[in-house]
């Protein structure tokens, strides 16, 4: 009887779920002919998708768009431009770098790497000023900038590259890359700044809150450098990461972790934690919680963290781990790492690095993932790990005329048991066609309350907007 209690069993059951296709619909296109390219990911609030464009051709640097859903189709509509001024000052900032940031009622904030106050701290890359904070207030259809600070360089911080995240009180929290009271970087190893929301009136106050101190000269390791990804806030406590400082390179690979460092840093980034001033005090406390060293471990994150409900930190390094050929030749020291930080249980202090996958570029053998360079994962609510990697060698494709590399959307399926291994899968290889599916997804993920995935593309300084559907999230 006990074959016939199981057919019976079976025949009742439910048909195990087919898993659908994910995917890929362009939404928009951002030629380069007019508002740049998009290198800073987008942002969705009420159902409405916003981004920003950088290295916009004549007097526009940049542009503040947004995409509004009709139908079939998506409208597209520029909300604000920041113009390039042809006297030698943009007070209202120039090149809008990092994720926007939506507040409950829908004003829109963050930064741009030059304009603001023209000071020679910051007269270098064709910049006229050290950046600014900015926030996009909507009235009817009409959209008004108001700069909220304005860097001034030296100690105080210049090029906000990294965004604006918000407390729950509405105060602001990002990084800067250069700048900062060290001289172990050239133009400063970076800062962390809060700007105060007013309790009254409209005049927020920037307040320095950690200077980064790169590598002492003749010491062997340091607290971090560069900072440029957005930060991640746990109550008052800080996490980020550097994409370069912590420890020097332990093995020399054609000084790559100097060159991502782009600021005579031969190192290879850090994880950190900042954490709130003691009872009574004023000094934040600053915690490298992980030092890359360009080994199995992977280099120069370029991209935030994700914080799990107990503490875990999850993120991507978008070089090392894989050293091959594949890689290498493409002038990455390897094809990049997923990791995880997990979080210490008392009595213990140090968080426990883990390598989650090693991405292996091409031809390394069967059922490696042909991609690298992971930029940065999004997690959702059941482990799995989406993301997208910039360069994903596509022969015969239209990215083949120049780096031959296009770049994926992946995911990580996290493993069924504890313990257990990340299953990667490619949810999507782009072709480089600019018209439909373009290339170089450079930028985060991000994701709408329906668990559609969105992100950008940049290849030859042009772009599209997409948007993944049945990706699993």
């Amino acid at each position: 009887m006990r074959p016939l209690k199981g057919l019976l069993l079976a025949a009742i059951l439910p048909a195990a779920p087919a898993f659908a296709t994910p995917v890929l619909t362009t939404l928009a296109t951002l030629p380069a002919s007019s508002n740049g390219y998009n290198n800073s990911g987008v942002i969705v609030n009420g159902g409405v998708v916003y981004g920003a464009t950088r290295n916009g051709t004549g007097t526009i640097g940049s542009v503040v768009f947004s995409l509004t859903p009709s139908g079939t189709i998506w409208v597209k509509a520029n909300i604000a431009n920041f113009t390039r001024s042809t006297s030698g000052k943009t007070p209202g900032g120039d090149e809008v770098y990092g994720q926007l940031h939506a507040d409950s009622s829908g004003n829109l904030y963050g930064t741009t790497e030059g304009g603001g106050i023209a000071t020679g701290n910051c007269a270098q890359d064709g910049f006229d000023g050290c950046g600014v904070a900015f926030k996009l207030t909507k009235s009817g259809s009409t959209w008004t900038s108001t700069v909220l600070y304005s860097f001034k360089g030296g100690s105080d911080g210049q090029a906000p590259l990294g965004g604006l995240v918000a407390d729950t009180k509405g105060n602001l929290y990002g990084v800067t890359a250069n700048g900062g009271n060290s001289n172990n970087c050239l133009d400063g190893c970076g800062t962390i700044f809060e700007l105060i929301k007013p309790v009254s009136g409209t005049t927020w106050t920037e307040k320095l809150l950690y200077s980064f101190q790169g590598i002492v000269n003749g010491a062997t390791t340091g607290d971090g450098a560069v900072p440029n990804a957005p930060l991640v806030l746990k109550g008052e406590t800080i996490y980020g990461t550097t994409r370069a400082g912590g420890n020097v390179e332990v093995v020399d690979k054609n000084d790559i972790c100097e060159s991502a460092a782009n600021d005579g840093q031969a190192s290879c980034g850090v994880v950190f934690r900042l954490s709130p001033p003691a009872t009574g005090k004023t000094v934040w406390k600053e915690t490298v919680l992980y030092k890359f060293t360009n080994g199995s471990d992977g280099s120069a994150p370029q991209a935030g963290l994700v914080l799990d409900s107990v503490g875990n930190l999850y993120g991507a390094a978008m070089q090392g781990g894989d050293s091959s050929f594949a890689c290498t030749e493409s002038g990455f020291s390897g094809c990049g790492v997923v990791f995880k930080l997990t979080k210490p249980v008392a009595p213990a202090t140090a968080f426990t690095f883990s390598s989650l996958y090693q991405f292996a570029g091409a031809g390394n053998g069967a059922g490696l993932s042909p991609a690298q360079a992971p930029i940065s994962v999004l997690r959702d609510k059941a482990g799995n790990l989406f993301g997208t990697a910039g360069y994903t060698p596509s022969p015969g494709s239209n990215c083949a005329a120049g780096s031959y590399y296009c770049g994926a959307v992946f995911e990580l399926a996290a493993p069924a048991i504890a313990g257990g291994s990340y299953t990667y899968s490619q949810l999507h290889t782009f072709s480089g066609n600019t018209a439909s599916d373009n290339a170089l997804p450079a930028a985060p993920l991000t994701v709408n309350v329906t668990g559609t995935v969105y992100g950008v593309t940049m290849y030859s300084q042009s772009g599209t907007v997409f948007e993944l559907t049945d990706s699993g999230y």
